[in-house]
């Protein structure tokens, strides 16, 4: 039992989509745990894949996204993956804002296009407040161009 093959059958899961949520579910909830950083990234993606059908995981997804987390990239799969989950992302917004927060530009960038990806009634004034300042002032092009996309399928 390898990493590798555990981030295999994570990647592998979410290409399947949500056909597969209801075979993946014991699998890809333990990888969000697993030691193996890109297992968590692996499946935090594979349940972004899936979209609301994996709604009931939106907690622990949303754990992987502070700074209990070590690894940048699992950081921003996950943001992600919370802007995948539909309403139930909306108790777990805060985890957006402070990424967006962050220092670290790839982990605004994940943040801000997280907002796109949520349907419009999820996300509130300060949220929006948060990307449209985001999209004038943030030093990096890339993140205000995130927050000008996410502000436009806002």
């Amino acid at each position: 039992d390898s990493w590798y093959v555990r981030r295999a059958a994570a990647e592998a899961l979410g290409c399947i989509g949500p056909a597969a949520a209801e075979h993946a579910d014991k699998l890809l909830s333990a990888a969000l745990n697993d030691a193996d950083d890109d297992v968590r990234s692996a499946a935090a993606t594979a349940f972004a894949a899936q979209g609301p059908v994996a709604a009931k995981h939106v907690r622990d997804i949303a754990k992987l996204t502070t700074d209990n987390e070590k690894k940048r990239g699992v950081r921003c799969a996950a943001a992600l993956a919370l802007g995948s989950l539909g309403q139930a992302s909306q108790p777990h917004l805060e985890c957006l804002q402070d990424l967006l927060r962050q220092g670290d530009p790839k982990l605004r960038r994940a943040a801000a296009q997280a907002y796109g990806r949520l349907p419009k009634g999820v996300v509130g004034a300060q949220d929006v407040e948060m990307l449209e300042t985001m999209s004038r002032r943030d030093a990096m092009d890339d993140v205000r161009a995130a927050a000008k996309a996410s502000l436009a399928a806002l």
